[in-house]
């Protein structure tokens, strides 16, 4: 069990998912399905996982322990929260300035549905709570100042960044923001 806490953690699992009673409230609460889904099933999940999951890659023994952990942290008689989540993209749905300046390399889950359709930069979702992995510039949690900062320059804050600056009116900042914001809808 402590090689799945491990990697949930590692993995970031929180970031979009409810596991123990702890999470953001994006895509599946854990908790609610760890105990009704046959463990093939939560096998197929996370080694193949829907399309605005990141594939992590997880072989068959640490999906396995990812599984045993999700079964010991879930009430199996919890009673399910009402909440939606939409994965599936809205075609009449304008694009969003997410979409437009940062969606061509990253991803980011909302309430409202999935925005951006890049995988080869980090999946967003969830960045400014307290479940997204402390990977700001100093290993800290991100905040909005944090990623203004990076935005505009990433390479002064880490020279290594392959990211470019990005640039980005104040409205499209805020939109920007609004966007990332609307990706921490929190359980604890």
């Amino acid at each position: 069990m402590s090689e799945g806490r491990r990697l949930v953690e590692a993995a970031a699992c929180r970031r979009c998912h409810t596991i123990g009673g702890l999470g953001n409230k994006l895509a599946t609460n854990l908790d609610g399905v760890a105990w009704r889904r046959e463990q093939r099933e939560l096998m197929t999940s996370i080694t193949k996982p829907v399309e605005n999951m990141p594939v992590f890659g997880f072989d068959r023994g640490q999906s396995e322990a990812l599984i045993a952990f999700l079964l010991s942290s879930a009430r199996p008689n919890a009673a399910e929260e009402a909440y939606r989540v939409q994965f599936v993209r809205d075609p009449t749905r304008a694009p969003s300035t997410f979409d437009d300046k940062c969606g061509g390399c990253h991803r980011l889950l909302t309430s409202l549905g999935p925005r951006g359709s890049g995988r080869q930069a980090p999946n967003l979702s969830g960045l400014f709570t307290s479940f997204h992995p402390k990977t700001a510039p100093g290993e800290v949690q991100w905040s909005e100042k944090a990623l203004t900062d990076w935005v505009s320059n990433p390479r002064a804050l880490r020279p290594a960044a392959i990211m470019p600056p990005v640039s980005l009116n104040a409205t499209e900042l805020q939109q920007v923001l609004e966007s990332i914001r609307g990706s921490g809808t929190s359980a604890r």
